[in-house]
């Protein structure tokens, strides 16, 4: 890869991009949510079978595109990424966000974490408070670990 400036992941990041974009446009992803709508603007999430509006669901690849980080990786990835009407499904996005976490191996402790990280210092006091765990000090290290072993059932 010979372009200026460009490394090769950012390169691969930039097909990638382009052809996701494409993807918006495919008749499949059009029919999945068309099979998925319960009344104008709403949808019923694959997993979870809670009513959403359109802003809140996304259609999902059953089986991951998988990596794009060569040339040898491209038709395998573009054969995934416009797959058939079977391969797709419309899920919430809390429930599209966990799939894929899980799918880059994480753990339901670890996404909850991630999820706890992201609070700003006085959501994540509240949220031990509804847990009944009295926060310690004012030490985020401190209140993730609080939390973590909450998740893991040692609290």
């Amino acid at each position: 890869m010979n372009v200026k400036g460009w490394t090769a992941p950012r390169y691969w990041q930039w097909v990638r991009s382009g052809l996701r974009k494409q993807w918006q446009r495919y008749p499949n992803r059009y029919q999945a949510l068309s099979n998925a709508k319960i009344s104008r603007g709403k949808y019923e999430c694959a997993e979870c079978q809670h009513i959403f509006k359109n802003k809140e669901v996304v259609v999902d690849h059953i089986k991951a595109c998988g990596p794009l980080s060569s040339y040898s990786d491209l038709a395998h990835f573009v054969r995934r990424l416009f797959c058939k009407l079977g391969e797709l499904q419309v899920l919430c996005k809390a429930c599209h966000y966990t799939k894929t976490m899980h799918e880059r191996g994480l753990t339901d402790v670890d996404i909850e974490l991630i999820k706890f990280k992201k609070l700003r210092a006085d959501g994540q006091r509240r949220k031990l408070g509804r847990i009944d765990i009295a926060p310690v000090g004012k030490n985020a290290t401190r209140r993730i670990e609080q939390y973590r072993q909450y998740l893991e059932g040692k609290k």
